[in-house]
């Protein structure tokens, strides 16, 4: 992160833990948030920051898309209000 924001770099933030994808959005939100908040420590804004739902494909589990969208309509209600 340090360097994105010497270099004026964006960031790709992957909800991702220990290299595991948690199975609910709740989940990947919480990860996101947290990778969001350790970034305005570091002093990247909004703009700086790719939020990546970690999209699977129906084959993975028959609740995946749902899991998806589910992501994305959380980022949008709990992290478009810190910008």
């Amino acid at each position: 992160m340090p360097l994105a924001k010497r270099y004026g770099a964006a960031l790709l933030c992957l909800p991702l833990s220990s290299g595991d994808l948690p199975e609910k959005a709740e989940d990947r939100v919480a990860l996101a948030e947290s990778i969001v908040n350790r970034a305005y420590g570091y002093g990247l804004q909004p703009h700086d920051l790719l939020l990546d739902p970690l999209v699977l494909t129906l084959a993975s589990g028959e609740d995946s898309a749902r899991q998806t969208l589910r992501t994305l309509q959380l980022y949008k209600r709990n992290l478009a209000s810190q910008q």
